[in-house]
């Protein structure tokens, strides 16, 4: 018998660096391995999940490489497309930080210019600098 290691995976907004839940992970060793469930914290295919915290502990992880790559980034966010490599020894907890590019996103109200009221029903276009049209949007109830 000999001791296990650890490993910690931490998410981040790369702008914020507030910690980011719901970031799905593949684990495997330098040969190719998927890494298991960890004690059944993992879902059935073998994918990881941050916490609320933005973390990932796999714990009683065998001494050796590991190759950590995002497959899903959390919602409104890029995937941080590198895969990281590390050593976990024995008695060890290393730790990857990985951090994801919020989308941009515009939001648009229409209210009345005397009223301030939000106003439903009122249409945009919106295209590219270059002209190239992102499409024609119309405001909800709520303008």
């Amino acid at each position: 018998n000999y001791p296990k290691g650890a490993l910690v995976i931490k998410k981040y907004d790369n702008i914020t660096k507030e910690p980011l839940s719901g970031a799905e992970f593949k684990i495997t060793t330098s040969t190719g391995e998927l890494v298991a469930s960890n004690d059944g914290r993992a879902s059935s295919n073998d994918i990881f999940i941050t916490d609320e915290n933005g973390e990932i502990v796999l714990t009683k992880l065998s001494p050796a490489t590991y190759i950590v790559t995002e497959t899903k980034a959390p919602t409104n966010y890029k995937l941080d497309s590198r895969s990281q490599t590390v050593r976990v020894n024995a008695d060890d907890t290393q730790t990857v930080w990985f951090y994801d590019d919020p989308y941009c996103y515009l939001t648009i109200y229409k209210r009345d210019s005397e009223t301030k009221k939000l106003l439903a029903g009122a249409e945009f276009s919106l295209a590219y600098s270059d002209g190239r049209s992102i499409g024609k949007f119309t405001t909800d109830k709520d303008g």
